[in-house]
């Protein structure tokens, strides 16, 4: 409530925190901030926007800076009448920012009578730093790498360092590097147990900076992924979800997981649970994770159809979804439709090949790595 726009990501990094508190607990289905993060500078209408989110209430409020002091405004509303639950008002100085964040938290979570256990109660109280700059510059990485190409993958990276840099107490930093070196090593060319062991050791130092920080056990499962060490990934990966069930990335990361592993059910149900949380994020690339599992479960159709979705909303296509859309049209029929998915990755990524590609590289069984590739290179994909 400004017209200082540098001050925007004050107030979006206040609503990341806020949701990542309310995700923290199991009685709460809180949507992602992407696709929260849609409805930004705009009147709506709230009866409409739960609709479209899927939610049964809504939390809408104001953050003002005026020198060292900070004003939040909040409440909660029932989306079926309009009518508010609660509301409050929250003064206090930037010093005390997060305390009055918990603050709120913990006043949303009783007027929707959800019952905490301790451990949860635990969490939501927890700080995982107090240097707001810092943590403001960690919202921002954070969405920079969609859609996620090299140079914003590149620009999320430089803001991350400077998150360390900032804030070495902060294990955000940390966790938010491993990731973007464990992205690398799954979808890339370049020595995936290599990069896995340099993001395994950002993930270790996250984690003992904040062990309660749970993106930073998702970045791990990554690294661990990344060295094909499958069992260790996956426990890594529940124990980020046990800190965020309501985290859209986690969920769609889990899939992945699973999908490497040939769990197909357990990745189809992951992927299902991150586009239910963020149904609204524009890029999609929760669209092209549902695509990738049902393409590894031998569910071609299917997979066409969340890929078909993820195009007709402008998502990122890159070198993966474009080799499984390939693989898929070519095994359900469609000859023209694969070549065209072919010509197209020829055209935007000449230099890609099979030869090498991590994301054979790291599925578990053979039998299905031998399916996959097959069926990649049937559709006219080389190395």
């Amino acid at each position: 409530m400004s017209n200082d726009p540098e001050q925007d990501y004050f107030a979006d990094g206040m609503t990341e925190d806020l949701i990542t508190d309310l995700s923290k607990i199991s009685g709460l289905f809180v949507v992602a901030r992407n696709s929260t993060f849609a409805f930004k500078g705009q009147a709506v209408d709230i009866p409409t926007v739960a609709r479209r989110l899927g939610v049964a209430n809504v939390i809408e409020g104001s953050v003002r800076k005026m020198g060292g002091r900070v004003r939040i405004n909040v409440q909660l509303i029932d989306a079926a009448t309009g009518g508010h639950l609660w509301a409050e008002r929250y003064d206090g100085s930037l010093d005390s920012v997060f305390e009055l964040q918990d603050a709120v938290s913990r006043e949303v979570v009783s007027a929707l009578s959800v019952r905490l256990t301790p451990s949860e109660s635990k969490r939501l109280c927890h700080v995982h730093t107090t240097n707001l700059e810092a943590y403001e510059l960690f919202v921002q990485a954070k969405a920079t790498p969609y859609p996620p190409i090299p140079g914003r993958i590149e620009a999320a990276r430089a803001l991350f360092e400077q998150v360390v840099e900032m804030a070495p107490e902060f294990a955000g930093g940390y966790a938010g590097l491993s990731w973007l070196i464990s992205f690398t090593a799954l979808w890339g060319h370049e020595d995936p147990a290599k990069l896995g062991l340099r993001a395994e050791a950002l993930a270790q130092k996250a984690l003992a900076a904040d062990v309660c920080f749970g993106w930073a056990y998702t970045a791990l499962a990554l690294a661990l992924l990344a060295q094909r060490r499958f069992d260790e990934a996956v426990d890594a990966g529940r124990q980020g979800l046990d800190y965020l069930p309501n985290d859209a990335d986690t969920n769609a990361f889990m899939s992945v997981i699973h999908a490497m592993r040939g769990n197909h059910e357990d990745a189809i149900k992951a992927a299902d649970q991150a586009v239910k949380l963020s149904p609204n994020f524009i890029n999609g690339p929760y669209l092209n994770v549902m695509s990738h599992c049902l393409f590894m479960a031998g569910k071609y159709e299917d997979a066409l159809v969340w890929y078909e979705r993820n195009i007709v909303r402008g998502g990122p296509v890159g070198p993966p979804a474009l080799c499984w859309a390939a693989g898929s049209y070519q095994v359900t029929g469609n000859v023209e439709a694969a070549q065209n998915a072919v010509a197209e990755l020829k055209l935007r990524f000449p230099t890609f090949g099979l030869k090498g590609w991590n994301l054979l590289a790291l599925i578990e069984h053979d039998a299905d790595r031998a399916r996959i590739e097959a069926l990649f290179r049937k559709a006219g994909i080389g190395d």
